[in-house]
C-alpha cells in the first residue's frame, strides 16, 4: 500500500516532465520544419532574414561574420539535401539539423512512452561546455580560413 501511494504521489512530476517533452518536441518540428519551408540564400548566409529581417549587427558592424554567421543557411542547405553547400555555409549546419530529429524523436518518445528525458543533457554543464566550444571552434576555424583567403 505504502508503495501506492509513492508512485500517486510521483504522478504529477511524470506528467510534467511528459508534457515538457512534449514541448521540446514541439520546438524541433518547428525547427524542422522551418528548415524544410526556408529558402536557402545563395550568398551562404542571410536566410535569416526570411524570418527576422535585421541583418547581422556583428558583420555591419566589424565586417566580420558572427559565430552564427551562415548557420541558418546551413540547416537549410541540408534541409534541401545539399550537404557541399551546407559545410560551405556553417560547419555545425549539417550536425544541428540532424541534432534536430534526434531530439524530436527521442522527446516524442519519452513523452508518449515514458523513455527517460532529454531534458537532462541539457542540464549538464560539462554538456553546455563541449557546445560552447564546439561553436567558437567552428567560428575560429571560419575566421582563420577567411582571412586565409583574404591573403
Amino acid at each position: 500500500m505504502a508503495q501506492d501511494a509513492a508512485s500517486t504521489s510521483d504522478l504529477p512530476i511524470l506528467r510534467s516532465r511528459r508534457a515538457t517533452d512534449a514541448y521540446i518536441a514541439l520546438g524541433a518540428a518547428a525547427f524542422l520544419l522551418a528548415a524544410h519551408l526556408l529558402t536557402p540564400d545563395p550568398s551562404g548566409f542571410g536566410t535569416h532574414r526570411q524570418l527576422i529581417p535585421i541583418p547581422c549587427i556583428f558583420l555591419l558592424v566589424t565586417h566580420i561574420p558572427c559565430p552564427g554567421c551562415g548557420l541558418t543557411t546551413s540547416v537549410t542547405w541540408t534541409a534541401h539535401g545539399r550537404l557541399d553547400l551546407a559545410f560551405h555555409s556553417h560547419y555545425l549546419g549539417p550536425f544541428l539539423y540532424f541534432a534536430g530529429w534526434i531530439i524530436l524523436i527521442w522527446s516524442i518518445l519519452a513523452a508518449a512512452l515514458g523513455f527517460p528525458s532529454a531534458t537532462h543533457l541539457f542540464r549538464r554543464r560539462s554538456f553546455l561546455v563541449a557546445l560552447l566550444i564546439l561553436y567558437l571552434g567552428a567560428w575560429i576555424v571560419r575566421l582563420s580560413l577567411l582571412f586565409l583567403a583574404r591573403s
